[in-house]
């Protein structure tokens, strides 16, 4: 076990921090370092562990590491240190982590945003901030279709968006979101008159332009339903959606259909 050591002069690097340190004295040994952030450092010097002096707020969020690590508060942390400061060749063995049940969990991280609001102190504190279309949007993307008792898929007709999945929907990937003016915009395209547009939204909401049946499809809905008419006749039809990405950044996504009717091509 080494305490970390050597630092050339100048900049904010310090062998404390285990960012700064000579590899002969560390390699194929635990590094003592007095602050966490540099131990990846430590590790691509030939490193094979860390023990690391941790502040309080460290303790309520994980971290995985490639490389045995042990964290400690600093009370615990000057133990070793004295130890490996009076010792000729220290030793140390970072055993096996051992699970256990927090009785008290869920508790509050410590980088958890508090209240209340700057601005409004009546604001609790900031919180949910998706909009009602946004969660519903979550819940109908994520589902799973339900077979009727004969074990036909009973249609999207008769089952929705399908079977709720809310393990899922907590992670939907992409959102379709509605604003009021987009729903206000929907009942002007089906016809409503300015007196029935105030009378649903409770404003002075108005229509821009004359009405438009066929886009009231394109309201950002999370599905997509088109009437046909006549039957057994090609047709073709644009729907627009505008999604928003609340997975990882930098995902990909690819659009398919899933159909039972080969003659059904999207393009």
């Amino acid at each position: 076990m080494r305490n970390a050591q050597a630092c050339s002069a100048g900049g904010n690097a310090s062998p404390e921090k285990c960012d700064c340190i000579d590899k002969n004295m560390v390699n194929g040994k635990l590094v003592l370092c007095g602050a966490s952030g540099g131990e990846g450092t430590a590790y691509a010097n030939g490193a094979i562990g860390s023990i690391i002096n941790s502040t309080r707020s460290s303790f309520d969020k994980a971290s995985v590491t490639d490389k045995p690590s042990l964290n400690l508060e600093t009370k615990d942390f000057v133990h070793v240190q004295s130890y490996t400061n009076s010792t000729k060749y220290p030793v140390a063995e970072i055993l096996k982590s051992e699970i256990f049940h927090d009785t008290n969990a869920p508790r509050i991280a410590s980088f958890s945003s508090r209240g209340p609001n700057n601005l409004v102190l009546e604001i609790m504190k900031p919180d949910v901030n998706w909009s009602p279309a946004a969660i519903k949007s979550a819940i109908m993307t994520t589902t799973k279709p339900v077979k009727s008792y004969d074990d036909d898929l009973a249609g999207e007709f008769a089952y929705g968006s399908g079977n709720i999945n809310p393990q899922q929907a907590i992670h939907p990937g992409l959102v379709y979101d509605i604003s009021k003016e987009d729903y206000v915009q929907m009942l002007c395209n089906y016809g409503y008159d300015a007196n029935k547009i105030k009378q649903i939204s409770g404003d002075n909401s108005s229509c821009d332009g004359a009405s438009k049946r066929a886009l009231v499809k394109d309201i950002n809905y999370p599905a997509m339903v088109i009437p046909v008419r006549p039957y057994n006749k090609n047709f073709h039809v644009k729907i627009h959606r505008t999604v928003t990405n609340v997975g990882f950044p930098n995902t990909t996504y690819k659009a398919t259909l899933i159909h039972h009717n080969p003659k059904i091509k999207i393009m």
